[in-house]
């Protein structure tokens, strides 16, 4: 977990009831574009970081002025069959500029 991801975490441990996973995307050394999402169930937190990988995925894939390498989009597969098969684990993975993370709101 990054130091900006603790701070995240930390956030959102100030509401009254906290949720007990959080999933997100951020580029490593930055705040997210995007607050993390916090969610009752692991399944909820998994399938919100499937969507994130799959809109990254489709705009690498169809975005006419961005090239990406072959090599973004393979990783990017790969994280999401990886993140398809989890059961209740923390996960991350640093895909070209970003860190794609699901991680427990302890």
């Amino acid at each position: 977990m990054t130091k900006e991801q603790a701070n995240l975490v930390q956030l959102h441990s100030c509401n009254s009831h906290r949720l007990p996973w959080v999933a997100g995307v951020n580029m490593p050394g930055y705040m997210p574009d995007v607050e993390p999402g916090a969610f009752e169930t692991f399944a909820e937190a998994r399938d919100h970081l499937l969507e994130l990988l799959e809109i990254d995925y489709l705009y690498l894939a169809e975005v006419e002025d961005c090239e990406p390498t072959d090599n973004e989009i393979a990783e990017i597969s790969l994280a999401t069959d990886i993140v398809a098969g989890l059961k209740e684990d923390e996960f991350s993975a640093i895909i070209g500029r970003y860190c794609y993370w699901i991680m427990r709101n302890n």
